[in-house]
């Protein structure tokens, strides 16, 4: 029996089809053999970690970073069959893929066969009105009716303090995403980040945003009553707050959220990837060529960033 913490797996994957308009996040888009090369890295920087890990036992996988969901089922069955080979996965390891909603209708069936239990989604809002002043794509019809794949252990996050945001808009989409049978919900405020397309827009033309209801970002004090309202309908539904605005039915709280949160050890693959492992914190590269050509040697893709007690 090892003498350690169980473990916890972070798998990034730095590319989307598109950047979202207030994202702050470093991601890629990058064209399919680009991304097939990256995952080839990916896996052999797993078989070369794996050592360090060795008896380890894994409580809880996460792929996530950019849109995961935008691999094939079939790559993505690729690295969770290597992460099985190489880690010693808990028989009740939870493995999540964060899957944005608009393909997990077709795709829900194929991540489940591969492996994964889990599925989150970063809906954020589902007001057509705010996910086009954000940049993100319209949900389609199907969003209503899939109820997240069939997936039965489901987590959504949603966004308070959204331009234009008001009570009744939050509610709706809690309602909307409980009745989908999201077993787990966390709640993000929103900040805006001037280095992005939307912050500079904003930065730009503040008139034309405080003056418009559907535009203008609440106060701290919107906000927080924002949150306070939300947390009301959730703790109404029965849902608890195990961890700061991350609710979930009992039983489904999420175990790499839980890991993070009480100080177990983070290995994480991939680009931009950060691990606290074994009293030491250190992260990859966030340059993508570079992980693609050394992703196997931990001295040439890491920078030890700090060591704790």
């Amino acid at each position: 029996m090892s003498e350690h913490a169980p473990l916890a797996l972070f798998v990034s994957y730095p590319f989307c089809k598109r950047k979202c308009a207030f994202c702050p996040q470093p991601v890629y888009s990058a064209p399919a053999p680009t991304r097939r090369r990256y995952l080839d890295a990916l896996i052999k920087e797993l078989e070369a970690s794996s050592k360090a890990a060795a008896g380890q036992e894994v409580c809880a996988v996460r792929f996530g970073g950019g849109q995961p969901c935008q691999a094939s089922v079939e790559e993505l069955s690729n690295v969770l069959g290597c992460v099985r080979s190489n880690f010693s996965l808990s028989p009740h390891a939870e493995i999540t893929l964060k899957a944005q909603p608009e393909p997990a209708e077709n795709s829900a069936a194929g991540w489940l066969d591969a492996g994964f239990n889990r599925i989150d989604c970063p809906i954020v809002t589902t007001d057509p009105f705010a996910r086009k002043l954000l940049g993100l794509p319209q949900l389609r019809g199907a969003f209503g009716r899939f109820g997240f794949g069939g997936c039965e252990n489901t987590g959504a996050e949603l966004c308070f303090g959204l331009p234009g945001q008001t009570a009744g808009d939050l509610k709706a989409a809690l309602f909307e995403i409980l009745s989908l049978g999201a077993k787990h919900i966390t709640l993000r405020p929103f900040s805006l980040s001037r280095d992005t397309p939307l912050g500079e827009f904003y930065g730009k033309h503040p008139d034309r945003f405080l003056n418009c209801p559907k535009r203008n970002i609440p106060s701290k004090e919107q906000a927080e009553e924002l949150q306070n309202g939300a947390k009301a309908v959730l703790q109404s539904a029965k849902m608890q707050e195990y961890l700061p605005l991350r609710f979930a039915f009992p039983g489904w709280e999420c175990r790499f959220e839980r890991a993070r949160a009480f100080g177990g050890d983070i290995l994480g693959f991939g680009c931009f990837a950060r691990s606290r492992f074994r009293g030491m914190r250190f992260g990859n590269t966030e340059f993508l060529d570079a992980y693609i050509a050394n992703s196997p040697d931990f001295d040439k893709i890491t920078a030890k960033l700090s060591i704790f007690g």
